[in-house]
């Protein structure tokens, strides 16, 4: 809900079905004095309304509040609230649409808005974009001077289909102010006033720009969708709990990386160097039946601490029953 310091007790919220429309703030943006501006979100053919609530005990400068609606910068309606509504209780009141003189409303509605790069711009488009994509409600004291039934006719609004890119500016514009199908509406008694001498007019003025998420988030009205991380391989995770797939995957690569291994030393203990005279001429230490000797010892050290990594998350992953099926030989060249 939009509240101004200078105003205090009064609300104003656009809703959709009853419920307000999230609002949204623009912390870069310096609003003028006695004004407050927010951002909603507009979707393609919705219905909304202006929601006017006037708090029990709000101050009065003369006998009524008026509330002039615009939008896109054309007056639509001018509900008022008296100072007896909120003596006792809190006064809404809700406003859906353009008035007509038959007695029904052309409902309020969100209308894309197309863009053209022709390069034409009408005659008197700059100036009219200037209040194109907000809903404007400004408030100004007032004293009552006569009642009467009738009541004041809003001209007829421009409605907005396209515009020229050109036109634009820039400007993040997605959607227009339409309306729908005129149906049935309760009739309001139109009360004549005029404003409190003195008083700034208007006292207070409440801003709402509507635009697409996706305008909202070009904006950085709204954050932008975070891109999703790149997956992590499993040997690189430390502290994950893997899932059975993912224990399956870890043990075949396990697997396959032990029989390439076993592979490698097959090959070196099949490979027979000849030399002149059959005899080898580099001396060697033999080994002792049953026992390691550094230098193999070196070269088991050497070939383990090539994948540390992933036989860490197999030992982690692996159950019991699992561990159990690795040969002698297989661990051993680990």
């Amino acid at each position: 809900m939009a509240i101004i310091d200078v105003l205090p007790g009064v609300e104003v919220t656009i809703v959709c079905d009853g419920e307000p429309i999230k609002e949204h703030t623009d912390e870069d943006l310096e609003e003028e004095p006695r004004t407050v501006i927010r951002y909603v979100e507009a979707k393609s053919d919705q219905n909304f309304g202006v929601s006017i609530k006037v708090k029990q005990g709000t101050t009065f400068l003369g006998e009524t509040l008026a509330f002039e609606i615009k939008v896109d910068g054309g007056f639509i309606v001018h509900p008022t609230v008296s100072k007896p509504n909120c003596l006792r209780r809190d006064y809404i009141a809700i406003r859906e649409g353009q008035p007509l003189p038959n007695g029904k409303v052309r409902p309020f509605q969100f209308t894309s808005l197309e863009t053209v790069s022709d390069g034409h711009v009408l005659k008197d488009e700059p100036s009219k974009l200037k209040e194109l994509g907000e809903i404007t409600v400004l408030v100004t004291h007032e004293t009552r001077s006569q009642a009467t039934r009738a009541s004041k006719r809003p001209k007829d609004l421009k409605t907005w289909d396209f515009v020229s890119e050109k036109a634009l500016k820039g400007k993040a514009l997605s959607h227009s102010i339409g309306f729908g199908e005129a149906v049935k509406s309760s009739k309001h008694r139109a009360v004549s006033c005029k404003p409190v001498t003195g008083a700034p007019n208007p006292f207070a003025i409440f801003t709402f720009r509507y635009r697409s998420l996706d305008a909202l988030k070009s904006m950085l009205v709204i954050p932008r969708t975070p891109s999703p991380e790149p997956e992590v391989p499993l040997e690189r995770r430390v502290h994950a709990t893997p899932t059975p797939e993912e224990r399956e995957e870890a043990f075949r690569r396990w697997q396959a990386q032990m029989a390439a291994s076993q592979e490698g030393e097959d090959a070196k203990e099949n490979f027979k160097r000849e030399y002149p005279g059959g005899e080898d001429p580099r001396p060697r230490k033999l080994a002792r039946d049953g026992l390691e000797t550094p230098s193999s010892r070196l070269m088991r050290q050497a070939a383990f601490a090539r994948r540390p990594q992933l036989h860490s998350v197999v030992l982690r992953t692996m159950s019991s029953s699992s561990i159990s099926e690795i040969s002698e030989k297989e661990y051993a060249t680990c």
